[in-house]
């Protein structure tokens, strides 16, 4: 048999979901392998949302800059408050 599980995020912990009988063959390893990547990579709303955004764009110049634009905000933030902070 197979099962289904996830992850609690709150928690970490492997949840039961159910059983699979409608699967005769588990996942393999890489597709296990890549869920935990992205897990631990922490992907929020925003990221995901503007990553879809690039890549339904029917702009040939679409790029998906997202790890370089939000760094280059982060640093725009940090300079807004550095001058709040001197006033």
């Amino acid at each position: 048999m197979i099962a289904e599980i996830g992850t609690d995020v709150g928690t970490g912990q492997w949840r039961f979901k159910c059983l699979r009988e409608d699967k005769e063959t588990p996942n393999h390893i890489n597709t296990v392998l890549g869920q935990l990547l992205e897990l631990g990579e922490g992907l929020d709303e925003y990221e995901l949302v503007g990553r879809m955004m690039i890549a339904a764009s029917n702009s040939k110049t679409a790029v998906d800059n997202w790890k370089v634009d939000y760094d280059k905000m982060k640093q725009q933030l940090l300079l807004h408050y550095k001058k709040m902070s001197e006033s």
